[in-house]
């Protein structure tokens, strides 16, 4: 792609139909939501894991039949359950983060005829903090582009 080999780097692109390939182009995380509900599942193993041996072994150690008070078999359980729990929710938090959320709307929506990227037109936006923000309008002009606006956040 033209624009990043030009060192853009905030660019994002926005299409009615997936194009393959386009995410590896503009160097898009592929699987941002599966580290996020990886992490969050392991986060909640853990906790569960520790909070089912703090109150077993530490707290209330309670001698039952004469097993171990380190029986884990029997913390494993709640540490599932807080693991589905919090991978879920780290799933959440990864879907809120890279969808931008809670911010509801975009000065993109405001660009005339930008509703068309649902429909039959392509957009490629650069974004303010690009370190060449400056030069954008000339490199998209030699793209031949069909209009280039400016949104205003």
């Amino acid at each position: 792609m033209r624009l990043q080999e030009a060192g853009f780097t905030r660019i994002e692109a926005y299409s009615p139909i997936p194009v393959d390939g386009l995410g590896a182009l503009l160097d898009i995380e592929r699987r941002p939501l599966d580290r996020a509900a990886l992490f969050g599942a392991l986060f909640g193993l853990a906790l569960g894991f520790a909070i089912t041996v703090g109150q077993s072994v530490f707290q209330y150690p309670i001698n039952v039949g004469g097993r171990p008070l380190f029986s884990w078999p029997a913390f494993m359980i709640p540490a599932f359950e807080l693991g589905v729990l919090f991978g879920a929710l780290g799933a959440l938090i990864g879907f809120f983060r890279a969808s931008g959320l809670p911010r509801l709307n975009s000065p993109l929506f405001e660009v005339e005829r930008f509703e068309k990227a649902s429909e039959d037109a392509y957009f490629l936006a650069v974004f303010a903090d690009d370190p060449r923000f400056g030069d954008a309008r000339e490199a998209l002009e030699d793209l031949d582009p069909a209009a280039i606006r400016e949104a205003q956040s």
